[in-house]
């Protein structure tokens, strides 16, 4: 969780996604946002989308996915990963 209350957006992905957190935690508690981070590598956060070494991991998309529906605070999203996975 990217602190400072309820969530009111998401950054999903591979570790790309867990590197560049810090700056949108900084931007995020100076501008009174909170949001919540998943990073987990080798991710590819889109349903379908995997790549050779890995499975689409579309158990933890469908979590995620889960976890923004339930939340009606959140209503922006980004997402980072690796460009370049071979599909």
């Amino acid at each position: 969780m990217i602190k400072g209350g309820e969530p009111e957006f998401i950054l999903f992905g591979d570790s790309h996604a867990g590197a560049i957190a810090p700056g949108f935690d900084t931007y995020a508690k100076a501008n009174g946002h909170a949001g919540l981070l998943v990073a987990y590598n080798g991710l590819v956060p889109l349903y379908g989308m995997g790549h050779e070494r890995k499975d689409c991991h579309s158990d933890i998309v469908q979590k995620v996915m889960d976890i923004v529906y339930k939340h009606d605070n959140i209503k922006k999203g980004c997402v980072s990963c690796k460009v370049g996975y071979p599909c």
